[in-house]
Protein backbone atom coordinates (compact mmCIF):
# COMPACT_ATOMS: atom_id res chain seq x y z
CA UNK A 1 0.00 0.00 0.00
CA UNK A 2 2.81 2.38 0.93
CA UNK A 3 4.62 1.76 -2.38
CA UNK A 4 1.39 2.36 -4.29
CA UNK A 5 0.90 5.72 -2.56
CA UNK A 6 4.47 6.70 -3.34
CA UNK A 7 3.93 5.70 -6.99
CA UNK A 8 0.81 7.86 -7.22
CA UNK A 9 2.55 10.86 -5.64
CA UNK A 10 5.59 10.53 -7.94
CA UNK A 11 3.34 10.20 -11.00
CA UNK A 12 1.37 13.28 -9.93
CA UNK A 13 4.51 15.34 -9.34
CA UNK A 14 6.00 14.17 -12.64
CA UNK A 15 2.88 15.34 -14.41
CA UNK A 16 3.16 18.78 -12.79
CA UNK A 17 6.88 19.10 -13.46
CA UNK A 18 6.66 17.95 -17.08
CA UNK A 19 3.78 20.22 -18.06
CA UNK A 20 5.01 23.44 -19.63
CA UNK A 21 2.96 26.60 -20.19
CA UNK A 22 3.75 29.57 -22.40
CA UNK A 23 1.82 32.72 -23.25
CA UNK A 24 1.78 33.72 -26.92
CA UNK A 25 0.95 37.36 -27.65
CA UNK A 26 0.39 38.21 -31.28
CA UNK A 27 -0.71 40.87 -33.74
CA UNK A 28 -0.95 41.03 -37.51
CA UNK A 29 -1.70 43.36 -40.40
CA UNK A 30 -0.77 46.61 -38.67
CA UNK A 31 -0.79 48.34 -42.08
CA UNK A 32 1.00 51.42 -40.72
CA UNK A 33 -1.78 52.17 -38.20
CA UNK A 34 0.78 53.28 -35.66
CA UNK A 35 -1.36 55.95 -34.00
CA UNK A 36 -4.83 55.73 -32.47
CA UNK A 37 -7.82 54.78 -34.63
CA UNK A 38 -11.59 55.19 -34.41
CA UNK A 39 -14.05 52.31 -34.18
CA UNK A 40 -13.83 51.71 -37.93
CA UNK A 41 -10.01 51.83 -38.03
CA UNK A 42 -9.65 55.32 -39.48
CA UNK A 43 -7.34 57.95 -37.99
CA UNK A 44 -8.93 58.98 -34.70
CA UNK A 45 -10.12 62.62 -34.82
CA UNK A 46 -8.90 65.03 -32.13
CA UNK A 47 -12.31 65.38 -30.45
CA UNK A 48 -12.50 61.57 -30.08
CA UNK A 49 -9.05 61.61 -28.49
CA UNK A 50 -10.24 64.15 -25.92
CA UNK A 51 -13.38 62.10 -25.25
CA UNK A 52 -11.44 58.80 -24.88
CA UNK A 53 -13.21 57.20 -27.86
CA UNK A 54 -10.08 55.94 -29.62
CA UNK A 55 -8.72 52.44 -30.09
CA UNK A 56 -5.43 50.76 -30.80
CA UNK A 57 -2.17 52.35 -31.79
CA UNK A 58 1.23 50.87 -31.00
CA UNK A 59 1.57 52.70 -27.68
CA UNK A 60 -1.66 51.14 -26.42
CA UNK A 61 -0.66 47.74 -27.79
CA UNK A 62 2.71 47.99 -26.04
CA UNK A 63 1.00 48.73 -22.73
CA UNK A 64 -1.42 45.81 -23.13
CA UNK A 65 1.48 43.50 -23.96
CA UNK A 66 3.48 44.70 -20.95
CA UNK A 67 0.53 44.06 -18.66
CA UNK A 68 -0.03 40.57 -20.09
CA UNK A 69 3.67 39.72 -19.76
CA UNK A 70 3.73 40.93 -16.14
CA UNK A 71 0.60 38.95 -15.25
CA UNK A 72 2.03 35.75 -16.75
CA UNK A 73 5.37 36.30 -15.02
CA UNK A 74 3.63 36.29 -11.63
CA UNK A 75 2.60 32.70 -12.47
CA UNK A 76 6.16 31.87 -13.59
CA UNK A 77 4.97 31.69 -17.20
CA UNK A 78 7.12 33.11 -19.99
CA UNK A 79 5.77 35.00 -23.01
CA UNK A 80 6.51 34.91 -26.73
CA UNK A 81 5.40 37.97 -28.73
CA UNK A 82 4.90 37.52 -32.49
CA UNK A 83 3.86 39.62 -35.50
CA UNK A 84 2.36 37.90 -38.56
CA UNK A 85 3.26 40.46 -41.23
CA UNK A 86 1.83 43.34 -43.30
CA UNK A 87 3.20 46.23 -41.28
CA UNK A 88 3.60 48.28 -44.50
CA UNK A 89 0.93 50.28 -46.38
CA UNK A 90 -2.32 51.80 -45.21
CA UNK A 91 -1.70 55.30 -43.79
CA UNK A 92 0.41 58.40 -44.57
CA UNK A 93 2.98 57.15 -42.06
CA UNK A 94 4.10 54.62 -44.64
CA UNK A 95 3.37 56.74 -47.72
CA UNK A 96 5.67 59.49 -46.46
CA UNK A 97 8.34 57.63 -44.48
CA UNK A 98 8.33 54.10 -45.96
CA UNK A 99 10.42 51.48 -44.12
CA UNK A 100 12.27 53.94 -41.86
CA UNK A 101 9.49 54.74 -39.40
CA UNK A 102 8.02 51.25 -39.71
CA UNK A 103 11.23 49.54 -38.62
CA UNK A 104 11.69 51.79 -35.60
CA UNK A 105 8.09 51.51 -34.39
CA UNK A 106 7.72 47.76 -34.95
CA UNK A 107 10.97 47.23 -33.02
CA UNK A 108 9.55 49.25 -30.13
CA UNK A 109 6.98 46.51 -29.41
CA UNK A 110 9.69 44.13 -28.22
CA UNK A 111 8.70 41.27 -30.53
CA UNK A 112 10.50 37.92 -30.48
CA UNK A 113 9.95 37.35 -34.21
CA UNK A 114 7.97 38.66 -37.14
CA UNK A 115 6.92 37.46 -40.57
CA UNK A 116 6.75 39.34 -43.84
CA UNK A 117 3.38 40.12 -45.39
CA UNK A 118 2.59 40.57 -49.06
CA UNK A 119 2.55 44.37 -48.66
CA UNK A 120 6.16 44.36 -47.48
CA UNK A 121 6.99 43.70 -51.16
CA UNK A 122 4.88 46.52 -52.63
CA UNK A 123 7.79 48.94 -53.13
CA UNK A 124 10.21 46.35 -54.47
CA UNK A 125 13.08 44.26 -53.19
CA UNK A 126 15.54 47.08 -52.47
CA UNK A 127 13.03 48.83 -50.20
CA UNK A 128 12.37 45.54 -48.38
CA UNK A 129 16.08 44.82 -47.93
CA UNK A 130 16.57 48.20 -46.26
CA UNK A 131 13.73 47.38 -43.87
CA UNK A 132 15.04 43.90 -43.01
CA UNK A 133 18.56 45.25 -42.46
CA UNK A 134 17.28 48.07 -40.23
CA UNK A 135 14.80 46.19 -38.07
CA UNK A 136 16.25 44.42 -35.01
CA UNK A 137 13.41 41.92 -34.72
CA UNK A 138 14.23 38.54 -36.34
CA UNK A 139 12.37 38.05 -39.65
CA UNK A 140 11.27 34.51 -40.53
CA UNK A 141 9.96 33.20 -43.87
CA UNK A 142 10.69 29.62 -45.01
CA UNK A 143 9.13 29.45 -48.48
CA UNK A 144 11.15 32.02 -50.43
CA UNK A 145 13.25 30.79 -53.35
CA UNK A 146 16.13 33.24 -53.57
CA UNK A 147 17.84 31.63 -56.58
CA UNK A 148 16.86 34.50 -58.89
CA UNK A 149 16.85 37.17 -56.19
CA UNK A 150 20.14 36.84 -54.33
CA UNK A 151 19.81 40.35 -52.94
CA UNK A 152 17.51 38.92 -50.26
CA UNK A 153 20.31 36.77 -48.83
CA UNK A 154 20.56 39.00 -45.76
CA UNK A 155 21.44 37.87 -42.25
CA UNK A 156 18.21 38.97 -40.52
CA UNK A 157 15.96 36.96 -42.87
CA UNK A 158 15.82 33.26 -41.98
CA UNK A 159 13.40 30.35 -42.48
CA UNK A 160 13.00 30.03 -38.72
CA UNK A 161 14.45 30.88 -35.34
CA UNK A 162 14.66 28.84 -32.15
CA UNK A 163 13.81 30.39 -28.79
CA UNK A 164 14.92 28.92 -25.47
CA UNK A 165 11.93 29.36 -23.16
CA UNK A 166 12.52 28.09 -19.63
CA UNK A 167 14.79 25.36 -20.97
CA UNK A 168 12.41 24.36 -23.78
CA UNK A 169 13.35 24.77 -27.44
CA UNK A 170 10.56 26.46 -29.41
CA UNK A 171 10.91 26.91 -33.16
CA UNK A 172 9.18 29.77 -35.00
CA UNK A 173 8.72 29.06 -38.73
CA UNK A 174 7.45 31.86 -40.96
CA UNK A 175 5.61 31.51 -44.26
CA UNK A 176 3.84 33.75 -46.77
CA UNK A 177 1.22 33.22 -49.48
CA UNK A 178 2.69 32.51 -52.96
CA UNK A 179 0.01 34.84 -54.38
CA UNK A 180 2.27 37.67 -53.22
CA UNK A 181 4.12 37.41 -56.54
CA UNK A 182 0.85 38.25 -58.32
CA UNK A 183 -0.22 41.17 -56.12
CA UNK A 184 3.03 42.84 -55.09
CA UNK A 185 6.35 43.90 -56.63
CA UNK A 186 8.42 40.76 -55.99
CA UNK A 187 10.61 41.30 -59.07
CA UNK A 188 12.46 37.98 -59.69
CA UNK A 189 11.58 36.38 -56.37
CA UNK A 190 9.80 33.02 -56.37
CA UNK A 191 7.54 32.05 -53.46
CA UNK A 192 6.93 28.33 -53.07
CA UNK A 193 3.93 26.41 -51.77
CA UNK A 194 3.81 26.67 -48.00
CA UNK A 195 3.24 23.07 -46.94
CA UNK A 196 6.36 21.33 -48.39
CA UNK A 197 8.66 24.09 -47.13
CA UNK A 198 7.12 24.27 -43.65
CA UNK A 199 7.32 20.47 -43.36
CA UNK A 200 10.96 20.51 -44.47
CA UNK A 201 11.90 23.20 -41.96
CA UNK A 202 9.89 21.59 -39.16
CA UNK A 203 11.62 18.24 -39.69
CA UNK A 204 15.00 19.97 -39.70
CA UNK A 205 14.23 21.68 -36.39
CA UNK A 206 12.86 18.49 -34.84
CA UNK A 207 16.04 16.63 -35.83
CA UNK A 208 17.99 19.20 -33.82
CA UNK A 209 15.91 18.61 -30.69
CA UNK A 210 13.39 21.43 -31.02
CA UNK A 211 10.36 20.38 -28.98
CA UNK A 212 7.61 22.77 -30.09
CA UNK A 213 6.92 24.29 -33.53
CA UNK A 214 4.92 27.50 -34.00
CA UNK A 215 3.92 28.46 -37.53
CA UNK A 216 3.91 32.21 -38.09
CA UNK A 217 1.82 32.61 -41.22
CA UNK A 218 0.76 35.25 -43.69
CA UNK A 219 -1.48 33.09 -45.87
CA UNK A 220 -5.20 32.59 -46.29
CA UNK A 221 -6.90 31.31 -43.11
CA UNK A 222 -8.15 28.25 -45.04
CA UNK A 223 -4.51 27.50 -45.90
CA UNK A 224 -3.62 27.72 -42.22
CA UNK A 225 -6.28 25.10 -41.49
CA UNK A 226 -4.77 22.86 -44.17
CA UNK A 227 -1.29 23.37 -42.70
CA UNK A 228 -2.56 22.56 -39.20
CA UNK A 229 -4.17 19.38 -40.53
CA UNK A 230 -1.32 18.10 -42.66
CA UNK A 231 1.94 18.95 -40.90
CA UNK A 232 2.39 16.54 -38.01
CA UNK A 233 5.19 18.55 -36.40
CA UNK A 234 3.23 21.80 -36.08
CA UNK A 235 1.89 22.71 -32.62
CA UNK A 236 0.42 26.22 -32.95
CA UNK A 237 -0.30 28.59 -35.85
CA UNK A 238 -0.26 32.38 -35.45
CA UNK A 239 -2.09 33.62 -38.53
CA UNK A 240 -2.32 36.82 -40.54
CA UNK A 241 -3.40 38.23 -43.91
CA UNK A 242 -7.13 37.40 -43.72
CA UNK A 243 -7.98 40.16 -41.19
CA UNK A 244 -10.10 37.65 -39.26
CA UNK A 245 -11.36 38.46 -35.80
CA UNK A 246 -11.22 35.26 -33.78
CA UNK A 247 -13.12 35.76 -30.54
CA UNK A 248 -14.60 33.37 -28.02
CA UNK A 249 -17.66 35.43 -27.02
CA UNK A 250 -19.93 38.05 -28.60
CA UNK A 251 -18.02 40.66 -30.62
CA UNK A 252 -16.78 43.52 -28.42
CA UNK A 253 -16.93 46.14 -31.19
CA UNK A 254 -18.18 46.56 -34.76
CA UNK A 255 -16.22 43.66 -36.32
CA UNK A 256 -17.84 40.32 -37.13
CA UNK A 257 -16.40 37.29 -35.39
CA UNK A 258 -15.19 34.85 -38.05
CA UNK A 259 -14.27 31.92 -35.77
CA UNK A 260 -13.84 31.15 -32.09
CA UNK A 261 -10.54 31.87 -30.32
CA UNK A 262 -8.53 29.76 -30.59
CA UNK A 263 -9.77 27.87 -33.64
CA UNK A 264 -8.89 24.22 -32.96
CA UNK A 265 -7.86 21.74 -35.65
CA UNK A 266 -7.67 18.03 -34.83
CA UNK A 267 -5.23 15.99 -36.91
CA UNK A 268 -5.92 12.37 -37.88
CA UNK A 269 -3.71 11.25 -35.01
CA UNK A 270 -5.91 13.14 -32.56
CA UNK A 271 -3.31 15.86 -32.01
CA UNK A 272 -4.87 19.30 -31.55
CA UNK A 273 -3.45 22.43 -33.17
CA UNK A 274 -4.81 25.89 -32.23
CA UNK A 275 -4.90 28.67 -34.83
CA UNK A 276 -5.12 32.30 -33.73
CA UNK A 277 -5.47 35.64 -35.51
CA UNK A 278 -6.15 39.15 -34.16
CA UNK A 279 -8.04 41.10 -36.85
CA UNK A 280 -5.86 44.05 -38.03
CA UNK A 281 -4.87 47.74 -37.69
CA UNK A 282 -3.73 47.44 -34.01
CA UNK A 283 -7.32 47.34 -32.74
CA UNK A 284 -6.80 44.00 -30.97
CA UNK A 285 -4.01 42.05 -29.27
CA UNK A 286 -4.15 38.26 -29.33
CA UNK A 287 -3.43 36.46 -26.05
CA UNK A 288 -3.10 32.68 -26.12
CA UNK A 289 -2.10 30.54 -23.13
CA UNK A 290 -0.90 27.07 -24.10
CA UNK A 291 0.09 24.15 -21.86
CA UNK A 292 2.14 21.32 -23.36
CA UNK A 293 2.84 17.86 -22.00
CA UNK A 294 6.29 16.27 -21.90
CA UNK A 295 5.98 15.18 -25.55
CA UNK A 296 5.12 18.67 -26.78
CA UNK A 297 1.43 17.89 -27.30
CA UNK A 298 -1.13 20.47 -26.25
CA UNK A 299 -2.99 19.74 -23.04
CA UNK A 300 -4.91 23.01 -23.07
CA UNK A 301 -5.17 26.18 -25.15
CA UNK A 302 -7.22 29.17 -24.07
CA UNK A 303 -7.38 32.93 -24.35
CA UNK A 304 -8.93 35.63 -26.48
CA UNK A 305 -8.26 38.72 -28.52
CA UNK A 306 -8.24 41.83 -26.35
CA UNK A 307 -9.99 44.93 -27.67
CA UNK A 308 -7.57 47.83 -27.20
CA UNK A 309 -10.07 50.53 -26.29
CA UNK A 310 -9.52 53.62 -24.14
CA UNK A 311 -9.56 51.52 -20.94
CA UNK A 312 -6.04 50.42 -21.94
CA UNK A 313 -3.51 53.12 -21.15
CA UNK A 314 -0.91 54.10 -23.70
CA UNK A 315 2.61 52.90 -22.91
CA UNK A 316 5.99 54.25 -23.93
CA UNK A 317 7.53 53.11 -27.21
CA UNK A 318 11.28 52.57 -26.92
CA UNK A 319 13.71 50.26 -28.68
Amino acid sequence: MKSFVIFVIVAYLKNIICDFSVQILHNNDVHAHFGEIDEFCNLCPSNFVQENKCYGGLARMKQAANEAIAAAKKQNISTIFLNAGDSFMGTPYYTLYKWRITASLIDSLGLDAMNLGNHEFDDGIDNLIKYINRVKTPVVVCNLNLTSEQRLNVSNLKPSIVLNVNGHQIGIIGYITPRTTLTSNCENLKILDEIPKIREEAKRLKSKGVEIIIGLGHSDFKKDIQIANEIEEINVIVSGHSHYLLYSQNPPSSECVMESYPYMVTQKSGKKVPIVQAYAFTKYLGKLMVTFDDDGNIKSASGNTQLLDSSVKKGTLTN
